[in-house]
């Protein structure tokens, strides 16, 4: 423990402080000295954390508790060093010649506070002063060399430690040498937990260089950086380098505590500095310090979403807005998995029924990161038995109304209500169902989430009711035993809840074409988010479209989301393009289970493979040439379309398995 005990003036005009370390009784350690023996030598040491304070040393003080009267007759020839470690511990000796001799000479009655017997504390008055730099640990080595010996009941008092801090040898008839103090293993040496307690009486900083800007050790110090440092000297010499051990002179006596640079620093370099001050004919040295530029100012991509599309999550984000990115850095559950150079990933390494959490960071050109963008949640729902189709609009482009192979019809062409206090894209125009995605309005709606994902559809209270707003499905053979549900919820009940209807159609896609399948007049939507679920039997392994007709009066906005189809032997047909590929070869075709796809322009393209009912059983991307033998699924005898996908668009064959 430190203790500050007192502030005073030395010559009239350096300020000094003592210090104190350590308050403990303990006893019998032989720490400083053992004075119940004729010999001793001992070091210990004080850690730089518990003198927090850096300077000219001027005297050591030991506490006593003599009860002899030939005490000091018999322990008064004493000889002191004191040096710099970076040891926080003791189990050898320090070598003599790192350390400097302060005192040596005959102990006098008056150099204790108190009359001997009696208590208080010894001390010396150091005949060479000593420069503590502040940061190194101290370390204090005292040889005692009277013949002579006293009490057993005469101790220096101590202050036990978590860890060895002093080391000892003494003996009755061995006079130890310190440049050559008996071994670790030698009788009479011994290893003590415990430090002497001490008081040192420090010069203050005056003279010697102290308080650094930048602070040392700093990081991320601006390329456009100065230098300056606290001493009260009348001149500085500056001594600066990218290497600790050669500085190189940068400045000569310096008037001012202080030095600019004509030229910015160099990015991301640690940098050493040292400043040597002068007072009249004297040199005060102070410690090398450093510090390290910063880069170049990147910040943290923003806007990062999130979805689960097919067999991958799908993410995508902004730029930042401070800096330049070269490439982003991908995290999954705190894990850095991947990186793109691009705005967008395609996460495929994940597993169905499980949540992800990612985050992303900048990366620039220098290599620096920058801190994590938002965090966001995708949970891969489980394998769903029997599925036809499974619509979360997370792939639709934000606050727009084109919904892919699906029908958005606004009959009503009226204006729909402007929202107090937020604003997005469209807001106010005349709109059928629009792909909302609450993170992106100004400001983010974070109150309002969609079921699930990023994105859902919102049908907005149009200024002339009711609304007339369908959203109407493509087509799809429902198979056996099928089922409809979906999500739905009113943004608020506060001016009527939302109106719904639920329709199926087996001809055409006009609105006229439909029939209802909900309960008349229509569902009144809660303003929480309530799952919806319908039995099909009725139109069991017939070619159906589905429609979802708002018909609010007044209110304020619809919410739809994760609309689930299955049935078994039910399938969404596929668009069969069957445009000639000559640039791709499929061979053979027909096969009798294995086949290559070769792009003769070597360019990459992706794979999808679907079975007649249009279910996908394979995908691989970024390919230039496909080799089933190696990476294939195992096909079964049938007809299955192949989609190849490459930047100038996308077609679909037939390959033909017969095994």
């Amino acid at each position: 423990m430190r203790w500050l005990l007192a502030l005073f003036m030395i010559g009239g005009c350096l300020a000094a402080e003592t210090v104190q370390i350590g308050s403990g009784t303990l006893v019998n350690q032989s720490l400083p000295i053992e004075p119940a023996r004729a010999y001793s030598y001992s070091q210990q040491v004080y850690l730089a954390s518990e003198i927090q304070s850096a300077g000219r040393i001027h005297s050591l003080s030991f506490q006593y508790s003599v009860s002899g009267s030939i005490f000091l007759s018999g322990n008064n020839l004493w000889r002191v060093w004191v040096g710099h470690t970076q040891r926080g511990q003791l189990g050898d000796w320090v070598p003599l010649d790192s350390l400097s001799l302060v005192w040596e000479g005959i102990l006098q009655e008056s150099d204790f506070s108190g009359s001997l017997p009696g208590q208080g504390w010894l001390t010396l008055t150091l005949q060479n002063l000593f420069i503590y730099n502040g940061m190194d640990n101290l370390l204090i080595a005292v040889d005692e060399n009277s013949p002579e010996y006293s009490s057993t009941s005469d101790e220096f008092l101590c202050t036990q430690t978590g860890s060895p801090r002093g080391i000892v040898f003494n003996s009755l008839a061995i006079n130890p040498d310190p440049a050559d103090p008996p071994s670790p293993s030698a009788s009479g040496f011994y290893v003590r937990q415990a430090h002497a307690n001490l008081r040192l009486e420090l010069q203050a900083f005056s003279y010697i260089p102290y308080l650094p800007q930048p602070e040392d050790q700093a990081q991320g110090v601006p390329t456009s950086a100065s230098l300056s440092w606290q001493s009260q000297a009348e001149s500085w010499d500056l001594f600066f380098g990218e290497d600790a051990g050669q500085l190189e002179p940068l400045a000569q006596n310096l008037s001012l505590p202080a030095w600019s640079f004509a030229q910015p620093l160099q990015p991301l370099v640690t940098y050493y500095w040292s400043v040597t001050a002068h007072q009249g004919a004297e040199e005060f040295p102070g410690p090398v310090w450093s510090f390290r530029t910063l880069g170049e100012p990147i910040g943290p991509p923003y806007g990062l979403n999130a979805y689960w599309q097919n067999d991958h999550v799908r993410l995508s984000w902004s730029p930042p807005e401070l800096g330049t990115a070269l490439r982003y850095r991908i995290y999954r559950n705190d894990v850095w998995v991947a990186q793109s150079q691009s705005l967008s990933y395609l996460d495929y390494e994940v597993a169905a029924g499980q949540t992800y959490i990612y985050y992303l960071r900048s990366e620039n050109h220098l290599g620096e990161l920058s801190g994590p963008s938002n965090v966001v949640s995708v949970h891969v729902p489980e394998e769903i038995e029997n599925l036809i189709l499974n619509q979360d609009f997370e792939t639709c482009p934000p606050f727009s109304q084109e919904i892919e192979a699906w029908s958005n019809l606004d009959l009503d062409l009226s204006n729909t209500w402007p929202w107090d206090g937020v604003s997005f894209p469209h807001e106010g125009e005349a709109l059928a169902w629009l792909s909302f995605f609450p993170a992106q309005t100004t400001p983010p709606l974070s109150n309002l989430p969609p079921h699930a994902g990023s994105a859902m559809l919102a049908c907005i209270s149009s200024l002339t009711p009711p609304n007339n707003d369908w959203l109407i499905s493509p087509p799809f053979n429902l198979g056996e035993q099928p089922q409809l549900s979906f999500w739905a919820r009113s943004h608020t009940d506060a001016y009527g809840l939302e109106r719904l209807r639920v329709l199926i159609s087996t001809s055409g896609a006009d609105p006229q074409d439909f029939v209802p399948i909900s309960s008349p007049p229509h569902i009144a939507v809660p303003a929480a988010w309530t799952e919806y679920t319908y039995d099909l039997s009725a139109w069991s392994k017939q070619s159906v479209r589905l429609a979802w007709h708002c018909l609010s009066w007044d209110a304020f906005a619809l919410y739809l989301d994760d609309i689930l189809i299955t049935g078994e032997g039910g399938y969404l047909p596929l668009d069969e393009d069957l445009q000639a590929a000559p640039d791709y070869r499929i061979y053979p075709n027909p096969s009798r289970g294995a086949f290559r796809v070769e792009n003769p322009a070597k360019t990459s393209f992706s794979l999808e493979i679907f079975d007649l009912r249009g279910r996908r059983v394979f995908s691989a991307r970024d390919i230039s040439s496909f080799d089933s033998r190696k990476a294939g699924p195992g096909l079964s005898s049938g007809v299955y379309l192949l989609r190849l996908s490459d930047a100038t668009g996308s077609r679909i064959r037939r390959l033909a398995i017969s095994k």
